[in-house]
């Protein structure tokens, strides 16, 4: 009767080991498949992270003081002015130099 007892203990001790090695291996299934997932979007671990989604305007929606069209000219701001620099097309501001030229040299 012992050998069938330690057979029975021995029994059991695989049981729970296999239950435990299944419990681990569904675990690890898990952190795969979460980690498959970020790999295909990495916003999912950004997010995680603590990362926020920022996405930075278009040109087209920013002021840039080189775009020679200004909507307004009243406007309040750091670029608040004439607005005469940005309205003279590029042949006009070579005629002025042009004349500029001619008249410094006579």
């Amino acid at each position: 009767m012992s050998d069938e007892a330690e057979n029975m203990e021995l029994m059991k001790e695989m049981v729970e080991q296999i239950k435990s090695l299944n419990a681990r291996i569904d675990v690890l299934e898990r952190e795969r498949s979460v980690m498959q997932k970020a790999v295909e979007d990495p916003e999912v671990l950004l997010k995680r992270w603590g990362w926020q989604k920022f996405t930075t305007p278009h040109a087209d929606e920013t002021f840039d003081p080189l775009n020679r069209n200004i909507p307004d000219i009243n406007s309040v701001g750091p670029f608040s002015g004439s607005g005469e620099l940005f309205r003279k097309s590029r042949s006009e501001e070579l005629e002025e130099w042009k004349d500029a030229e001619r008249a410094v040299n006579g």
